[in-house]
């Protein structure tokens, strides 16, 4: 392809590579990886900037998981079939540098205990990139009900970048979030999270604009 599509979650995790030895893979665990397209995706991506990765997956569909387990196995990593709560807890402390939820967080019952069961387990150069509709968009107020962010029963959370936040602080993360990964016009928002320490210890390290989310 010409013009390559773009991953948001590719370029917010691109910092990494500036904080983890060249030598070592960066190990990435997808929250709700379905048949781990999105993690063959990033593979590919890190693979043409010099980085290997690990991928790992949790996935709550028996069918799905098996698909993702086969394809992430032969790429080194594997998939548990599991919730992302109980997923979260099979993985060891500070096993995982990079974890992704791309549209996941929003199906979660219980987001807290996932954050901070995915505290645990982050390395301490790690971070969360997630994605997750916009609730403080401008799009919900002029549309109210019919806001095609509401998706009953699938959706069980909806979060502005405020109230993600404070989620996240309770977790023990700090959210960082670029110019453009919460726009009032958006109906989604992007935001990076890291271990409130390591977020205090790196506040000049800066990846596309990254600023702490007011």
């Amino acid at each position: 392809r010409l013009f390559p599509r773009r991953n948001r979650f590719f370029t917010l995790a691109q910092q990494l590579c500036g904080v983890m030895p060249a030598d070592r893979s960066i190990r990435v665990l997808d929250i709700g990886c379905a048949a781990a397209d999105l993690l063959q995706d990033l593979q590919g991506r890190f693979a043409a900037v010099g980085r290997n990765i690990i991928p790992l997956g949790i996935e709550v569909s028996a069918h799905l998981a098996r698909l993702a387990h086969e394809t992430c196995a032969a790429m080194g990593g594997r998939v548990v079939f599991a919730n992302a709560v109980d997923g979260a807890g099979q993985f060891g402390a500070e096993t995982v540098d990079l974890v992704i939820m791309s549209s996941f967080l929003e199906h979660e019952a219980q987001p807290l205990v996932l954050l901070k069961k995915l505290h645990r387990v982050l390395s301490a150069d790690g971070i969360v990139v997630l994605k997750v509709p916009n609730f403080a968009c401008v799009n919900r107020v002029l549309r109210g009900g019919r806001w095609c962010g509401f998706r009953y029963p699938d959706h069980v959370n909806y979060f502005t970048p405020a109230t993600l936040r404070l989620l996240a602080g309770e977790a023990g993360f700090e959210v960082s979030q670029g110019m453009l990964d919460c726009l009032p016009t958006s109906d989604t928002m992007y935001a990076v999270l890291r271990k409130v320490a390591v977020a205090n210890a790196e506040c000049g390290i800066s990846a596309g604009g990254l600023r702490k989310a007011a």
